[in-house]
């Protein structure tokens, strides 16, 4: 899916699980699934001497780094709850893979606010055809009607 922007859009994988009948918003750039988001936990030392854990998100690292990172020291994976974080400044972390599962206007909602993005349309593209959406509601309408809703 191509969000529309000004004064330059993105690119995010649109997930339609007819099984489930659950939408997903995978964004690689953030790490993103539905309101959540990998990231590196690291434990550092502040200056007043106090332990204290930071989340620095995967794409930043240089892969070397990443991997050394997990395997030689103490770093491992976290979920930040990304929209929570966004909104409060509060992090709530997993240490389980978690997609929060809302209505396909919440999820839209979620990254949108998540990314800091204002798109102006949509474009949804797959190997049989591509659309485009001038509203979220319209796309959310679409979403619904594709997962039986």
């Amino acid at each position: 899916m191509v969000a529309h922007g000004e004064p330059e859009g993105h690119v995010v994988v649109l997930v339609l699980d007819k099984e489930t009948g659950r939408a997903y918003i995978v964004d690689p750039s953030y790490s993103y699934v539905n309101g959540w988001a990998e990231m590196i936990e690291i434990e550092v030392v502040l200056r007043t001497g106090e332990l204290d854990k930071k989340h620095l998100p995967p794409m930043s690292i240089h892969p070397h780094v990443k991997r050394a990172m997990l395997t030689q020291f103490a770093s491992r994976i976290a979920y930040v709850n990304a929209y929570v974080y966004a909104l409060e400044g509060v992090k709530v972390v997993s240490y389980e893979p978690r997609a929060e599962i809302g209505s396909p206007r919440e999820v839209i909602n979620m990254w949108k606010v998540v990314t800091n993005l204002s798109p102006v349309g949509y474009t949804v593209a797959s190997s049989d055809f591509m659309r485009y959406f001038a509203y979220d509601e319209d796309l959310a309408a679409w979403i619904e009607s594709k997962l039986g809703a």
